[in-house]
């Protein structure tokens, strides 16, 4: 071989060599992308999240990274070894996040931009990107789907008109609406709206409806009522009628009356910012307000406007009716009673609601628990201790509250005293006024001495013994009875940090479930499971564990208590 002939072998298999070992790099480089607080619906991802990656042309790009520490994830990413996009990500591709199918925003585009892909990033090199994700308002798309039709769904009083978007949601436990179809008006009072099912391939995640479910519609962003059909999601059918009326506009337009009067909570001014809300018989809500100063409230009471009565719309309160107010979600007693909605009327009714909510203040008096006992034997982890304050109009006001955990009766419990500064609120006793306790609700009697059961603020301490439960005294039966309605209350304290006591009063004998959700509407725990209960009140203590007996990621979660003849829903914070 002669020597030119040499030198070029050398050459090529020199070539050779480094192309094969730049492909062999470029082959073998890693790059991952990163996330430390990342959110889904205002919160940490919650663990059990799926989270991965895909390229413009939306091939999946890295692993399936399934959450197990809120707000983390980390994706190990495909890299192409030639142009063709289906192997990896090629120099210049955009990288596109997904939580449990929902495409991902940036938390903050100035700070985490839109991650692109760079031949030129090198192994092992990290890409830092935090986002955020409405997973509950973005369509998932399925392979399961019900139609909806209608040639005579109403808007405003009229026939919707062509291009009125139409919108389709299923209510999670948790009270949030996801949405599972969207469409517009194809010709007036007429749409055809696909609405899509939870896929049961996908088990990490539910994109839309079960059989079974109701579907709940909108139109132009008002709810909708059904006139005509069902508005069950249904494989069976896949095809179903229905027609459909709302209203976009202000209440009764020009019919309303004025109501006025003081707001009352435990026998107190309500602070100002409380909700209060009417509704009239048909459940229409027909006025809202957040009340301007502490213990009165002025609102506008709309009427139903007589003109739509033949084109399905019902806007409010009808002459002469008897409307219901809420005062923060709270059916409200109304004095005087029997009060009617009139066009163009002045009411005056006060309005009053029990709420056991302690509400902190700048004064304390501390109760130490000693050797206090529950049917002859001490206090256990779990038990509640509560104080109220009898004021001189017998209303109770709940001042205190501690759940217990050690088994030799002892606590610590806090109880909070009238602070001089809200002159208008009732927040505890004063100085050398007396308290109640309950323990687990039973009315307790104090053992411990004279003076023991008197309220002293600045931040003092007092020892003190409790045996429970006992036959109340004639004038204190009275005064602190529960009133007989179904009422989940707000836990406390919140947010929690490491147990919190759930409280709630049954009207009524029946079964009983009592469940915690995340943000996704997946069930995290269930305390009470179709238990039959009496009526009276209950107290439960959650201590952050999820049904495998895990602590939950920090987070909101919703408590929902479900009887025969009612379902309510309240939101809670965790915090680690």
């Amino acid at each position: 071989m002669s020597r030119s002939k040499q030198m070029f072998l050398f050459a090529a298999i020199i070539i050779l060599t480094i192309v094969m070992s730049l492909s062999a790099q470029n082959s073998l480089k890693i790059v991952y992308i990163q996330g430390e607080a990342s959110l889904a619906n205002g919160v940490y991802v919650p663990e059990g999240s799926v989270v991965a990656a895909y390229n413009n042309w939306g091939a999946k790009v890295s692993n399936d990274y399934t959450v197990t520490d809120a707000g983390k994830y980390t994706l190990r990413l495909e890299i192409a070894d030639s142009t063709t996009h289906t192997f990896g990500l090629i120099d210049g591709d955009t990288i596109f996040v997904k939580v449990n199918g929902y495409t991902v925003t940036s938390l903050d585009p100035a700070v985490y931009p839109i991650p692109i892909y760079k031949s030129s990033m090198q192994s092992m090199e990290i890409i830092h990107y935090e986002f955020t994700a409405d997973i509950l308002s973005e369509i998932s798309k399925s392979n399961i789907i019900c139609f909806f039709w209608s040639n005579n769904s109403y808007l405003n009083g009229g026939k919707i008109k062509v291009d009125t978007k139409i919108e389709a949601f299923i209510e999670m436990p948790n009270g949030l609406l996801k949405k599972i179809g969207q469409k517009t008006a194809f010709a007036e009072g007429s749409f055809k709206i696909a609405v899509y099912g939870d896929e049961p391939m996908t088990t990490s995640y539910a994109e839309g409806a079960e059989n079974g479910d109701n579907i709940i519609f909108f139109i132009d962003g008002a709810q909708a009522k059904v006139i005509n059909g069902n508005s069950l999601f249904s494989t069976a059918e896949m095809d179903k009628e229905i027609d459909l009326w709302a209203s976009t506009l202000p209440a009764g337009g020009p019919n309303s009356c004025i109501y006025t009067g003081k707001v009352l909570i435990n026998g107190n001014y309500a602070p100002a910012g409380t909700v209060i809300k009417a509704v009239d018989k048909d459940g229409v809500v027909c006025g809202y307000l957040a009340a301007s100063e502490a213990g009165n409230y002025s609102m506008i009471v709309y009427g139903d406007n007589s003109v739509s009565t033949e084109v399905y719309m019902d806007e409010g309160a009808d002459e002469n009716e008897v409307v219901s107010f809420y005062v923060d979600g709270i059916t409200a007693d109304q004095n005087p009673t029997g009060v009617t909605w009139t066009n163009g009327g002045n009411k005056t009714v006060d309005l009053s609601i029990i709420n056991g909510n302690v509400i902190p203040t700048s004064d304390w008096c501390d109760f130490n628990g000693i050797e206090s006992t529950f049917n002859g034997l001490f206090l256990s982890p779990g038990m509640v201790v509560d104080a109220y304050y009898i004021t001189t109009t017998k209303d109770s006001i709940h001042c205190g509250t501690v759940i217990v955990s050690t088994n030799d009766g002892s606590f610590n419990l806090r109880v909070y005293g009238d602070w001089s500064e809200s002159t208008d609120i009732i927040e505890g006793p004063m100085d050398g006024q007396k308290l109640v306790f309950k323990i687990n609700g039973y009315l307790a009697r104090v053992t411990s001495g004279s003076g023991t059961d008197t309220y002293q603020g600045r931040m003092s301490i007092k020892n003190i013994t409790l045996q429970a439960p006992i036959k109340p005294p004639d004038d204190v039966t009275e005064i602190v009875k529960v009133k007989k309605t179904t009422q989940l209350k707000q836990n406390f304290p919140n947010p929690f940090n490491s147990r919190t006591m759930i409280n709630f009063t049954l009207a009524d004998a029946g079964k009983v479930s009592l469940s915690i959700y995340n943000l996704l509407g997946e069930e995290v725990t269930t305390l009470i499971n179709g238990k039959m209960m009496t009526a009276g009140e209950y107290n439960l203590v959650w201590n952050g564990l999820n049904k495998n007996n895990k602590l939950v990621p920090t987070g909101v979660y919703y408590y929902r208590l479900k009887t025969d003849k009612e379902n309510q829903i309240k939101k809670m914070i965790y915090l680690k």
